[in-house]
C-alpha cells in the first residue's frame, strides 16, 4: 500500500513528457492525418449550410470548453497541491531545505517556478493533445450519424424499377429516359455512402496505429494516478486536516474526469459506426419488400447494399490505445467497477493490518504478566498424566487438610 501513495509523483511528472515525446516522433503522421480529416469533412459536409455551421460551432465550442476546463482543473490542482505541502511541512515561501537530503540550495518559490515550467506546463501541453483526439472523435461520430441519416432519407425515397425496362424491345428511346427519370438508380448513391463510411474508418484505423500510444499513456497514467491518490486517502495521509483531505478528494475527481468523460466523443463515434449496420438492414428490407430483385437494377442494388453490410460488420469506428485498450460504453463503466473494487480492497487490507497490530499490541502488554503467572505455577511435564475427577478432588482435600495443621 505504501508503494502505490507514491505512484502520482511519478505518473503526473512523466504524462507530459512521454506525450509530447511522441508527438514529436509522430509530427509528420500528424499532419497526414489532419489531411486524412479535412478530406472526410469535404466528403461529409460537401455544401456549407446552416447545420454544417450549427455543427462546426460545435465543435469549437467543445475545443474551447475542454481547453478552459483542462486549465481550471490544473489550476486547482496545483494551487491545493502548494497549500497541503506548505501546511504539511510549514514552510513559507522564501523558506530553504525544500530538496533536503540533496545538496542543492532552493527556496520554496524557485522550487515552485522549477515545477511549474518542468512538470505543470507539459503536462497542460499533453492534456491539449488529447483534447485534439477527442475532438477527432466528435468529428467521427458526427460524420457518422449524418452518413446514418442519408441512409435513412435512402429507405425512405427508395424506388427501384419493377422490370427490366433497358431490355424490352417495345420502349421507344423517349420512354426508357422517361423511366430513368421515375425510377433513378439507387445503387451509385449507396456506393457512395460505402466510400465514405471506409473513409471514416481508414481515419480511425490510421489514428490507432500511429497515436494509440498517446490514449494508451493517456489513459493508463490517469488510472495509475488515481489509484495512488485512492490508496492514500485509505491510507490516511491527510492526518484528519480539511486542506489535505480536499486536496486528495479533487485530485480523485479531476484524473476521473480525464477517465471517463473526456473518453465520451470516443465512445460516441463507436456507437454510430455500430448504427449504420441497423440502417442497412432497414434499407435492404424495403428493397426486397418493393421485390427488386426482378429487374437488373435491383439486383445490382441488392448485391452493393450486402456487400455494404459485410463491410460494416467487418470494420468499426473504434479508437484504441496500442491495440490494448478498446474504448467503449463497456470500458468505461468497467472503469468505475475497477475503481470502486480498489478502494474496497484496499480498505479491507487496511483494517486486516490494523486488526493484527491492534492484537500484537494486546498480546504485546499481557507477556509480562503471563511470564510472572507462569514462574508461579509449578512446571508440568509434557508426559504428566491428567488425574481423573475423583482423584483431583481427593488431592485438594489433602491439600486444604496441610493447610489447616500448617496454620495451627
Amino acid at each position: 500500500m505504501q508503494a502505490l501513495t507514491q505512484i502520482p509523483f511519478a505518473t503526473y511528472n512523466f504524462r507530459g513528457v512521454i506525450i509530447l515525446t511522441i508527438l514529436l516522433f509522430k509530427r509528420k503522421q500528424w499532419t497526414e492525418f489532419l489531411r486524412l480529416i479535412d478530406g472526410v469533412l469535404l466528403e461529409t459536409f460537401p455544401v456549407v449550410t446552416s447545420k454544417v455551421s450549427k455543427t462546426v460551432r460545435v465543435w469549437k465550442v467543445i475545443s474551447f470548453g475542454g481547453a478552459v476546463l483542462t486549465l481550471f482543473m490544473v489550476v486547482t490542482f496545483e494551487t491545493l497541491n502548494d497549500l497541503q505541502y506548505g501546511l504539511m511541512t510549514n514552510r513559507g515561501l522564501y523558506d530553504t531545505g525544500v530538496l533536503d537530503p540533496l545538496p542543492l540550495y532552493m527556496l520554496v518559490w524557485q522550487y515552485d517556478t522549477f515545477w511549474t515550467v518542468c512538470s505543470t506546463l507539459p503536462f497542460y501541453l499533453s492534456q491539449q493533445m488529447a483534447i485534439c483526439i477527442y475532438i477527432t472523435g466528435q468529428i467521427l461520430a458526427d460524420c457518422c450519424k449524418n452518413l446514418n441519416h442519408a441512409l435513412k432519407d435512402e429507405t425512405k425515397t427508395l424506388v427501384i424499377e419493377p422490370r427490366d425496362a433497358l431490355h424490352d424491345l417495345y420502349f421507344s428511346r423517349t420512354q426508357k429516359i422517361i423511366a430513368e427519370i421515375f425510377y433513378p438508380d439507387p445503387t451509385e448513391r449507396v456506393v457512395i455512402l460505402k466510400q465514405r463510411y471506409l473513409n471514416l474508418c481508414h481515419v480511425c484505423e490510421y489514428m490507432n496505429e500511429h497515436f494509440g500510444a498517446i490514449l494508451f499513456f493517456l489513459y493508463g497514467l490517469d488510472l495509475l494516478t488515481m489509484c495512488g491518490v485512492i490508496a492514500s486517502i485509505v491510507e490516511g495521509f491527510d492526518n484528519g486536516i480539511m486542506l489535505v483531505k480536499a486536496y486528495y478528494y479533487v485530485t480523485t475527481i479531476i484524473f476521473l474526469i480525464h477517465c471517463t468523460l473526456f473518453l465520451w466523443p470516443l465512445v460516441r463515434a463507436n456507437e454510430q459506426s455500430l448504427r449504420v449496420n441497423g440502417s442497412l438492414h432497414q434499407l435492404i428490407e424495403k428493397a426486397e419488400v418493393i421485390g427488386s430483385l426482378n429487374s437488373s437494377q435491383g439486383r445490382a442494388f441488392h448485391s452493393i447494399l450486402q456487400t455494404f453490410i459485410q463491410v460494416s460488420k467487418d470494420q468499426l469506428i473504434m479508437f484504441s490505445g496500442a491495440e490494448i485498450l478498446h474504448f467503449t460504453r463497456h470500458f468505461i463503466f468497467t472503469t468505475f467497477t475497477l475503481l470502486i473494487s480498489f478502494i474496497v480492497i484496499c480498505k479491507e487490507v487496511l483494517q486486516r493490518d490494523e486488526m493484527e497490530a491492534k492484537a500484537s499490541s494486546v498480546s504485546g502488554a499481557r507477556a509480562p504478566h503471563d511470564q510472572e503467572m507462569d514462574a508461579q505455577v509449578p512446571h508440568r511435564s509434557a508426559n504428566a498424566v491428567r488425574p481423573r475427577p475423583l482423584e483431583r478432588h481427593a488431592l485438594l482435600a489433602r491439600n486444604f487438610t496441610q493447610a489447616m495443621a500448617i496454620d495451627r
